[in-house]
Formats: C-alpha cells, structure tokens, sequence
C-alpha cells in the first residue's frame, strides 16, 4: 500500500512510499522520517501568526491545538488552532500523496479588526518570543547571499542568525544579507543525519535523504527564510497594519502559498523531484521554444558590461565611440561571440527605451552593422524604473510609495529614479507601449531584464493594487513587460536571475551574474550556480555561463557551462580588475566550445558527475557535466580525476572513455553514439575514445584559427580512439570535428 494514515490518541502516523510522517498531539510537533527510516526534519505544526491592532500592540500568541480531523480516505490531516493570540482561530491542512506532501496555505480568522503582520510556518515560542521552529542539521538555501561567503548548505550547529530571500529580492533591506543570482529562488530545504554526525558511515548510510519544501504559488507579501539557534522557518512578511490589509473580523484569511514537500536521495534529485512535481500538478509546464527562439537562445555572447566598468564606462561615459571600441577590440582578438549585447547606460533616461541621441548619434546604424557582421543584438533594460514621468504622460501618483503617500526613489552613479506601479492600469498599458516600440525600434534578440530584485519590500513602499505588494509585483510586472515585448516578437529571449519554475513562462534564460562579489574564485562560484540551475534543463530553460570580471579562469567556467547552455563573457579587451588579458588559447576555448553547444531548448537533463552534496566551502559543486536528451547522451564535459599522481581515466560506459579534460558533443539531432557529426575540446592533451554505431571510417579534422589539418584516430571494433592535443606546431587547437559520411549501422 502506497499510503496509510493511521490515528491513536496520541499521535497520527503517515506511512508513504517515500516518508514516514509522524504528528505528536500533545507536543503539537511533527517528524519526517524518509523511507529508509532516518530522521530528516521535525518542528512545531502550529504556525506563529504576528497581528497589530488599531493602536498599534502588536501579538504574536501561541494558541492550542483544540482539533486534528483525518480523513485517511482522501489522506489529509487538517489542525485547529484555538485562542491564537487571545481569540483567533488558525487552520492547517496537511494533503499525504505517495511521493510528497502539500502544505495548504494557512487561513487564519479573529473576531476583532486586527492586521496580520508576519508568518512564520512552524512556529516556536520560548524566551525569544515566536521564533522559526523547524529543524534538520543541515538546510539548503541556493543563493543565501550574492557571495559565496555563505555556501547554500548552512550547517545547523552554527546557530547562524539571518534572514534570506527565497523570493523576488529587495534592495532596500539594509539589516538583510545582499542577494541577487538565483532570485527567485521559492523553494528550500534541509536533511539530517542519524547519530553522530562524525561516526562511522555518517555521511553514507547515515545521512537523511534530502527535502524541499517548493512554494506552489507566488504570494503577496515578502518571502524570507529566518534562521535563528539551529532552526529555521519559511517568513512570509505581510505588514497588514502599515498598509491596512489581511484585516480580521470580517471573513477568513488565506495567508500565502502552499508547499510542496519532495524527498531525494541527494539535493539534485530533490530539487529535481520538487520541479517535477511543479510539472506533474500542472502548475508549470515545459517550455516548448520555436527553432528560432531556440538557436537565440543558445547563441554564444559578449556582454558590455565589463568593459565598462573595468574602464569606468558604466556611467555616462558610455558613447558612441567607446561604445565601438569595446565591439571592435572583441572582433579583433577573435572571440567568435554571435550576440553582442549592450548593458546599461544606452539609454536617455530610464524608463523611456530609447537611446541618448547626444551620446550615440549613430546608434542604430552600429546596431545594422552588428547585424551585418552575422552577430545577433542582445539589449540590457530596468524596465521598471522611470526617471522622469511627467515626460511620459505620468505624474507621481504611478510610482510606487511608502506608507505616507511618498514616491520611493533609488539611485545609480549620479542618477535618481522612481518606479513604475505597474498595478495601475495607465501605468502597464503605458509600459506595454514602451516596450513594443522599443521592440520594433531596435529589434533585439535578447532583452537582459535587469533589477527585479530592486522592487520594494513592503518594509518600504507598496503599489497601488495592495495584493500585488511583495512578491506578486515581479510576476505582474514580468506578466505586463514580456508578454507586449513577444506581440512584436514571440521569439524574443528573455534573460534572468531566476531559479524558479514558477516564473517559467517569462524567463527564457537564466544567467549566472552577477558575480562581482566573487572576485578571485569566479570559476568556483559559477560551477556552483551551474548545480543548480542546470536543474531547470527539464523546463526548457538554458543557461547562460558568464565569465567574471577577469580572464584568469574564464575557460573553467565555458567548460562548465557547455553543457547547459551557451557561453559568456563579461570581459575586457583593455585591462580588468586582475590585469588579465585573453590568451591565444582562452580565445581558442571560447571558439571551439561555442560549436559543441547544443542548439536545441527541448527539456534535457544535465547529470553533475562526482558531486559535493554536503559540506560548506566546496559543497553543490561538480567535476564533470553530462547531457541527456531524448536521444540518449549528448555533450558530455568529463574532468579526468588524479590519484596518487596519476591521471585515472573518466568513463560513461559504452559512450566515452578520456586521460584529458575533455568536451565532447553530438552536433546533430543524434546521441554521441549515433552521430553522424561530433565535436571535441581537448581542455588538456590526452587519449579520448567513443563508441559510434557509424561504420566506416571518421573524417577528423583539426580547426585551428588560421587552417585546418587532417588528424588521424584509431577505429576498434565500434569505438573511435584518438590523441587530441591543445596545440599543434604551437598553435591552439580550437576544436576538432568529426563526421561519419554512411549512414548508421
């Protein structure tokens, strides 16, 4: 029997396929076990709700457990919360299937007019007053911060004391830790390990599988994890009383999302069954891009922005002419990117999408020579910022405001803007227009939606439309921008931060950047951010691997990334922030690796090969990278290990066998094994084999920047061997390429 609900007295036991689930009456507590029995989290069932009455008292009251109706039919559990907070009442509804548990959003009612300020799922009460409840020994936050000072598994024991988007981000948070890559993120998770968490088979036999707890919805209000002594909890930040909303006394209250809990062997495969589950209800779905959209999408770029800032051209410095420069000092060394892209600083003033005729006089004549040169346009815009809204028919009153009514401003170098309340209905149609006349203006390929995560949280300011406050003002206002951006081309790519499926229908691509607060380990962070986010392959989703802001292990990141999505770069041709330049062989990786990417966004899945699931500075990281699609293997990007100073060979049975690091690739519709067309990058010189169904003989070509070589390899039986050095005569290899004329046997 796949599930079982079981009720005594004392407690009610869910046995599933995947969990034990275990409800304590009198402790008001849970246990998730998983089904090999280990302990993987447990906590308080009663959430701490935070209201505010009409004076201002605010109360966050433990009530008691009066209720648990089961309903072991239909596999539910819901809770009865009474005297929360002198006269409330809060429900909770647990929903068993087989694989995973939901968490209904939880509704709360009171007699009296009082305004919900704070959720906290699992809450705790003690000398601290209401506190975050839920434990595991270890939690898992992808993006905790913008640095990788705080790796996204935080021990328990560290007793860290933070609080940390999983939503959309907020600038304005000065006591919050700084984030932006990943966000938003909507999920999070942790896992345990019975006994001594140094004993023997600790971290084998012993170690919990993993649970994610993925949001179902995008809520109003701020989304947080709050950490505090070895526990931690989902905080959903409402601030009813500064904005007179989530009143009580009238009907009940349905406070925030649902959650969907999923158990895996190890954070890949939760998350991954997290994202699966999202697909399964019906709540996302995958992409289905059309061949167009595809080849943009996974189109080799240079992005501006580095050489900007690396020259100090990132404020309105940035012209016509310097502008050029950095386009033709790309061309000359060689890069091979097929999408130029233009970051800030292009425009007159925010918000209008046009660019400064003074500052670019010839502006969309560079942008036709681009075009002719074969490259595609790739555009950076804060489509939600509005430097000066009399000038576009508004006033202040379609910005966004603080509680007295204030416009809200930010600023940038010696700019100061507001933003757009997309929740007034002049304000979207007005932003739709914009941004269709910027469409058919400048006809990009690639739109870099930038600075979501600038929006206010409601700590600060709130729009019109109230129930769009909080994390509902990114996805309306990604709702109103992308959707007039794709009436003018439904093939535009839309480029950004975020992790989450929930935001799937608006986000083409997601980016790694910005990596700014890496410097010195830009390739360690990226492999680390490549983890996770080549987890939404199965969507649809590429991603796209930026390189730093130096040149030093920029090849380290192309490699990692080959197999996910297209390659980056944010360099400088003119000094950087190490005083690296780009090597005859860094320009040769980039032109080799951009011809293995795959040129497809069907759902795939990107296995991570000789993982780190546990641990802190080097944890969610990956040797090797290998791509399966619906044929089989496609690219595999195999990193050879070295024991007792020795190369050990890197092998996926019966497909590929290599000394050296090494990129291989299908270049057609085929797996590697049916290929009529492969590539290969040696990273490092070494002995690679593949197996073929092909029959005859391969024609294998060496590409180097100024010819083309033959170069010979060895067939046994089905497999295809050869010696693939980095350089021949001294000169760079940039890839080989390798074709089977016959049909397969």
């Amino acid at each position: 029997m796949d599930l079982r609900v079981v009720e005594t007295d004392a407690d009610v036991e869910v046995r599933a396929r995947t969990y034990v689930w275990r409800l304590d009456k009198e402790a008001e507590a849970f246990e998730l076990r998983d089904q090999s029995g280990r302990r993987v989290a447990h906590g308080g069932v009663q959430p701490a709700i935070e209201v505010v009455d009409e004076a201002g008292y605010s109360t966050t009251d433990a009530g008691r457990l009066s209720a648990v109706d089961v309903a072991p039919e239909d596999g539910t559990i819901t809770l009865r919360f009474e005297d929360v907070n002198g006269d409330a009442t809060t429900t909770t509804s647990w929903h068993f299937r087989p694989d995973s548990i939901r968490l209904a959003p939880v509704r709360y009612a009171a007699p009296r007019r009082t305004f919900v300020e704070t959720l906290t799922l699992f809450g705790r009460w003690g000398e601290y007053g209401a506190v975050p409840g839920l434990h595991c020994q270890f939690f898992l936050h992808p993006g905790s911060t913008e640095s990788s000072i705080l790796a996204p598994v935080i021990p328990a024991k560290v007793r860290l004391s933070i609080v940390s988007t999983i939503g959309r981000g907020s600038t304005d948070e000065p006591a919050f830790v700084q984030q932006q890559w990943g966000l938003p993120l909507y999920f999070w998770g942790g896992w345990s390990i019975d006994g001594w968490a140094s004993g023997k088979s600790a971290l084998t036999k012993h170690t919990s599988d993993v649970l994610i707890l993925g949001m179902d919805a995008i809520p109003t209000g701020d989304q947080y994890v709050r950490y505090f002594d070895e526990y931690a909890s989902p905080y959903l930040r409402l601030l009813g009383g500064r904005w007179r909303t989530f009143e009580t006394g009238r009907d009940d209250l349905q406070l925030g999302s649902g959650w969907l809990w999923t158990l895996g062997s190890d954070l890949r495969s939760a998350i991954a069954e997290s994202f699966d589950l999202l697909r399964r209800d019906g709540i996302v779905a995958v992409r289905e891009d059309s061949p167009r959209k595809a080849r943009r999408a996974t189109m080799s770029q240079f992005n501006s922005w580095g050489a900007q800032v690396a020259n100090d051209w990132a404020s309105s410095d940035l012209n016509q002419d310097v502008l050029e420069r950095i386009y033709d000092d790309m061309v000359s060394s060689g890069f091979d990117a097929e999408m130029f892209v233009i970051d800030d600083r292009w425009e007159a003033a925010y918000g209008q999408l046009r660019h400064d005729e003074l500052r670019f006089p010839r502006f969309e004549e560079f942008l036709d020579r681009v075009r002719a040169d074969g490259r595609a346009i790739g555009m950076w815009a804060a489509f939600l910022r509005c430097q000066d809204p009399e000038s576009m028919g508004l006033t202040l009153d379609d910005v966004w405001k603080d509680p007295d009514g204030r416009p809200v401003t930010r600023s940038l170098f010696e700019d100061s803007y507001y933003l757009f309340d997309v929740s007034r209905p002049n304000v979207a149609e007005l932003l739709a227009e914009t941004a269709k006349a910027f469409m058919r203006r400048y006809r990009p390929d690639l739109v870099k939606f930038d600075f979501g995560y600038e929006l206010p949280s409601l700590r600060d300011a709130a729009p019109a439309r109230r129930e769009w406050g909080g994390e509902r003002a990114l996805l309306e206002s990604l709702r109103v921008v992308v959707a007039a951006m794709r009436e003018v081309d439904p093939d535009v790519v839309v480029m950004y931060y975020n992790l989450s499926p929930l935001l799937v229908d608006f986000v083409d691509q997601h980016s790694t950047d910005d990596l700014y607060l890496n410097a010195g380990e830009y390739p360690e962070e990226v492999n680390r951010r490549v983890f996770f986010s080549s987890l939404l392959a199965p969507l649809g989703v590429p991603t796209y691997g930026s390189g730093g802001y130096d040149w030093l292990g920029v090849a380290d990141i192309w490699f990692d990334t080959v197999a996910s999505g297209p390659l980056g770069s944010l360099n400088s041709f003119n000094g950087d922030q190490s005083d690296s330049c780009a090597t005859d062989l860094t320009i040769a990786r980039q032109r080799g690796l951009r011809q293995l990417t795959r040129r497809n966004t069907r759902a795939a899945r990107v296995d991570a090969v000789d993982a780190r699931h546990h641990g802190g500075s080097m944890t969610a990281r990956a040797r090797s990278w290998i791509r399966n699609e619906r044929e089989g293997v496609t690219v595999v990007a195999a990193r050879p290990e070295r024991r007792e100073g020795e190369v050990v060979t890197w092998e996926l049975p019966d497909v590929v066998r290599t000394t050296g690091e090494t990129v291989l690739a299908s270049l057609d519709d085929a797996s590697i094994t049916d290929a009529a067309s492969l590539g290969l990058v040696a990273a490092t010189g070494g002995t690679t084999a593949f197996r073929t169904s092909r029959t005859g003989p391969p024609n294998v070509v060496a590409v180097l920047r100024d010819r083309q070589l033959p170069w010979e390899v060895r067939r046994r039986e089905n497999w295809i061997e050869g010696d693939f050095p980095v350089r021949i005569d001294g000169t760079p290899v940039e890839w080989y390429r390798i074709v089977f004329d016959e049909a397969a046997g």
